[in-house]
């Protein structure tokens, strides 16, 4: 069962876009208390007897029965049979390990097939900060560049551990493995960007240096520099993604890149 919330949603006029010119600014949304939408759910199991449990969308949370679950954790949602699966990594800090995130799925079922496209389009559009709507949040596509030679030669590995993370999140991956000093700079210098939502480096500071002079390269550079980027950490120093990441109040493991 689905509840729609559609008229006090749009009280606040849509704000921004990104590369796909979908709004992405929260503001988007009211301040209002109530959820988003709302609905019951059989959770954890597809059994038509398992027990039904209220859930709810709001701006920082998705509520499940008592239990809430902050949306910065979550990276998006697909569907499966019978139900959705909602893509959750939360944070787990311990006194003895080291803290990171891990991948926590939570499962909700329906016999209702339009309701469970309608909450996986809303979840996917919340975990991306886009504007209320039922249309699917649009595909994203990004390169991917490896270093093969960066830090002890596991770029590779790394980057294949953690791609259904960016796969999960909706994300098209084209992935380029470098062979030779200044390729990336050379080929941002000359890309179309306008095809390109963003890029992934998987590497040291090195390739991460390389990238930015290619923008930098670039005659549209003042516009080009403001195109997103992430550091996927496999070099031996990783100076700037530590930088990044204590300034994000984030561990320094892969799946919090």
């Amino acid at each position: 069962m689905l509840e729609d919330h559609e008229d006090m949603e749009r009280k606040v006029p849509l704000l921004g876009a990104n590369q796909s010119g979908e709004k992405s600014d929260m503001s988007s949304y009211t301040h209002s208390p109530q959820p988003w939408c709302s609905g019951t759910f059989r959770v954890g199991s597809r059994n038509k007897r398992a027990r039904e449990q209220f859930v709810k969308l709001n701006k920082g949370s998705l509520s499940i029965g008592r239990r809430n679950y902050a949306t910065d954790d979550i990276v998006g949602a697909s569907i499966m049979k019978g139900g959705l699966r909602i893509h959750y990594y939360p944070l787990r800090r311990n006194c003895c390990t080291r803290s990171e995130r891990r991948y926590a799925p939570l499962e909700i079922f329906s016999e209702d097939q339009r309701t469970c496209d309608v909450w996986s389009n809303r979840i996917n559009r919340v975990a991306r900060g886009l504007g209320w709507s039922d249309k699917p949040a649009p595909l994203r596509k990004m390169v991917v560049y490896i270093n093969p030679k960066s830090g002890s030669g596991r770029a590779r590995s790394i980057f294949r551990k953690q791609r259904s993370i960016l796969e999960r999140a909706g994300i098209q991956l084209n992935v380029a493995v470098t062979s030779r000093a200044g390729q990336v700079r050379s080929e941002i210098a000359n890309m179309n960007l306008n095809k390109v939502d963003g890029f992934i480096i998987c590497s040291g500071d090195g390739l991460v240096m390389e990238y930015i002079n290619g923008l930098m390269d670039r005659p549209d550079w003042e516009t080009s520099i403001r195109k997103p980027f992430g550091i996927l950490p496999c070099g031996s120093g990783n100076g700037l993604a530590a930088s990044l990441r204590e300034e994000g109040r984030e561990p320094m493991s892969p799946a919090s890149s």
